[in-house]
């Protein structure tokens, strides 16, 4: 991309979660509101709890509610994340919302979470953890969400992009990029896990988690991401 096109959108662009309730601004000042420019995401940033695709298939199970009756093969513990994470939250709330006494939340980190799915996954074994859309694990890993019908991680919501005002007529080249550049949300998870593996394949060995490639992965998604690139050219 032309270098004014990066000054330009690195200074643009704001991306947002739909129902916030929060007006932006730009340049402080109340009478330039930031100009909405697309949708990146439709309905697809969400919350939640995760498990394989084999435990979904094999233990018959589809939503947070059906963990209690098979809390023994999960060792009674969700994995999550950092303690103080809003995530963290919510999931001692769907603990309270759906019943689940016999499961215990075990804090830890986005790594070491990632770390203990990764390994359960390698040796099938059935583990559920807090994770979040869009994701590049949701993209490498053959996992799927739980349905959530209290809505105790809340409701999916868009991530849009923004620019400063003027910028549509201003730069009506990048006005127009930024409004062709949109994803389904499992094209989005799928060009997250593309980038990390780039990103693993050029550190030394053991520098951090390497995704291990699973039976979902993104073949045919992989081409629709290359053939959406390619009319936003």
């Amino acid at each position: 991309m032309d270098g004014k096109y990066l000054k330009i959108g690195v200074l643009a662009i704001l991306v947002i979660l739909l129902g916030t309730g929060v007006y932006m601004y730009a340049g402080g000042s109340e009478a330039e509101k930031i100009e909405k420019t697309g949708v990146v995401l439709e309905g697809g940033a969400k919350l939640g709890l995760v498990v394989p695709q084999y435990t979904v298939d094999e233990l018959g199970i589809s939503s947070i509610s059906d963990l209690e009756d098979h809390a023994g093969v999960f060792d009674g513990k969700i994995t999550g994340i950092d303690a103080g994470a809003g995530i963290m939250k919510m999931a001692n709330k769907a603990i309270e919302h759906y019943d689940l006494d016999s499961f215990k939340l075990m804090a830890s980190s986005e790594t070491g979470m990632l770390s203990a799915l990764d390994a359960a996954l390698d040796k099938h074994e059935h583990i559920v953890v807090t994770l979040w859309d869009p994701h590049w694990a949701t993209g490498a890993y053959n996992i799927v969400y739980l349905k959530d019908p209290n809505f105790s991680f809340g409701k999916a919501e868009s991530i849009e992009s923004w620019a400063r005002p003027g910028l549509k007529a201003e730069d009506a080249v990048l006005a127009s990029l930024m409004e062709r550049y949109t994803y389904e949300v499992s094209e989005f998870n799928g060009l997250l896990a593309h980038i990390k593996t780039v990103q693993i394949k050029g550190q030394p060995q053991g520098s951090g988690l390497t995704p291990t490639p699973r039976p979902m992965t993104c073949g045919s998604e992989t081409r629709h991401i290359r053939r959406t690139a390619a009319r936003s050219r």
